[in-house]
């Protein structure tokens, strides 16, 4: 069976071989394709992709290949290399077992994923993770700016910490903004830190905050953290720059139609991509149930050297 793959050699700290990676696929007796994610060619390396396509990389490049394959019914499956791995966690809830090569015998076992679509004053984006306004749009903006500790030093779990150490600076002192926010056309506004609406359960330096997201159930969990939940969120990440396991205790509701209006201008994220939105400037938010098929057999065998 011929398959492609597509990999980002450079995502996360395995920095895993092009060779190491082809060997392993043809171990199970499949053809690849090999593209680099970071290559213009990919729609037409997509069109016509095979059985499958394997992603081996991290969130962002699982969410480049996404915007190629979504609606298509062409299954996906994840070599998670990255840092957070924030999709491949998620889905290991519905089966998908880590750092595997399927075996043809399980590839009719899939779990369907839904498809986000943000829409402001720029257009429109497709999303695989979330979207959101606040806090954590400055942090994902902190640490694209370079805020970021040499990876020759580094271990991933140094990364996650040091993404952490910055989300307790911009908590400190970040002001709550005044949101109107409807779910499905029902009133949630209020001032908060942050709104989120997650495709998934976790994002950015695996921030938990949804921890019971389907992303499969054609609905998005949105997570609201008030001016008066600040306390929570700085003893969430206490616990987390400690080692400790903790849940954030935040208000979430689920819906398939969020609209955001900040009253002042800000940052808003779509997955890892900043936008501005502007002072009473509406973020509409949608989604697609089912547009994504991705494999997640539990293999049972685990791969040694990583």
């Amino acid at each position: 069976m011929r398959i492609t793959v597509i990999h980002n050699p450079t995502s996360g700290f395995d920095q895993y071989s092009k060779d190491a990676l082809l060997n392993e696929v043809r171990d199970q007796d499949y053809e690849p394709v090999y593209q680099v994610s970071k290559a213009d060619n990919l729609a037409s390396v997509l069109k016509n992709p095979g059985g499958f396509v394997l992603v081996a990389g991290g969130d962002g490049t699982i969410g480049k290949v996404a915007k190629y394959l979504a609606g298509r019914d062409i299954p996906v499956a994840l070599f998670p290399l990255g840092t957070a791995n924030n999709v491949a966690k998620t889905l290991a809830a519905f089966g998908h077992d880590g750092q595997q090569i399927p075996r043809r015998a399980l590839l009719h076992q899939t779990k369907a994923c839904d498809v986000g679509h943000a829409t402001g004053t720029w257009g429109e984006q497709m999303f695989l993770e979330a979207v959101g306004c606040g806090a954590l749009a400055d942090l994902v903006a902190a640490m694209a700016s370079g805020q970021k500790k040499e990876r020759s030093s580094s271990t991933r779990e140094d990364e996650i910490r040091y993404a952490f150490e910055i989300l307790r600076d911009i908590v400190h002192s970040y002001r709550a903004c005044a949101y109107r926010v409807t779910l499905d056309g029902e009133d949630h506004t209020g001032r908060y830190l942050f709104v989120e609406a997650m495709n998934i359960r976790s994002i950015g330096p695996n921030i938990e905050l949804a921890t019971e997201a389907d992303p499969g159930d054609g609905l998005l969990d949105v997570v609201f953290l008030a001016e008066d939940d600040r306390e929570l969120l700085a003893d969430y990440i206490e616990c987390r720059l400690q080692g400790k396991t903790a849940t954030l205790k935040a208000t979430i509701r689920r819906a398939k139609h969020i609209t955001i209006t900040p009253a002042d201008e800000l940052k808003a994220h779509i997955d890892d991509e900043l936008v501005s939105l502007g002072a009473s400037a509406s973020l509409e938010v949608r989604v697609q149930p089912g547009e994504l098929k991705f494999l997640v057999q539990k293999i049972g065998t685990s791969r040694a050297g990583v």
